[in-house]
């Protein structure tokens, strides 16, 4: 938030309230961790919709990158769960022998709770979401830079 004078009190800074858009997102974006957090508690591991509480999880995040400016936090975001996706999809492989102490109890938590696809398809989905705003990015950069030549 920005930080503004204020003229009431000797010009002490104060913070702005935040924008209706912002307001929006962070509900928007709570509601939808709430619910995943919920679904996460309610579905079975063994039912076809395991995938729900995850991809809510995730796309929880998008409102808040939306009101983001950069294009940059969306290829970050993609490429951490991209590779998320990546070591989960692994770790179903990993033997139970080369794990030490409590670690296959978490392994098997892993395989059972997380679907690794979700998390793929949501950071392949924000990579190229990020990389389509870069792209616009430079190509109006190069066009007004273009212009004033």
């Amino acid at each position: 938030m920005k930080l503004a004078q204020s003229k009431n009190d000797g010009g002490s800074p104060h913070r702005e309230p935040a924008s209706a858009k912002r307001k929006i997102a962070a509900i928007v974006s709570a509601v939808l961790w709430t619910l995943s957090f919920f679904l996460a508690f309610v579905i079975s591991p063994k039912s076809p919709y395991i995938w729900m509480p995850d991809t809510l999880l995730l796309i929880g995040f998008a409102p808040l990158l939306f009101i983001w400016v950069p294009a940059w936090p969306w290829f970050v975001f993609g490429v951490f769960n991209l590779f998320i996706g990546f070591v989960l999809e692994v770790a179903k492989f990993l033997p139970d022998k080369s794990l030490p102490g409590e670690m296959p109890r978490i392994r098997q938590h892993l395989a059972d709770y997380h679907v690794p696809i979700a998390w793929m398809l949501v950071g392949l989905a924000s990579i190229i979401y990020g990389l389509a705003r870069v792209g616009r990015s430079w190509i109006r950069w190069l066009m007004a830079r273009r212009s004033r030549l």
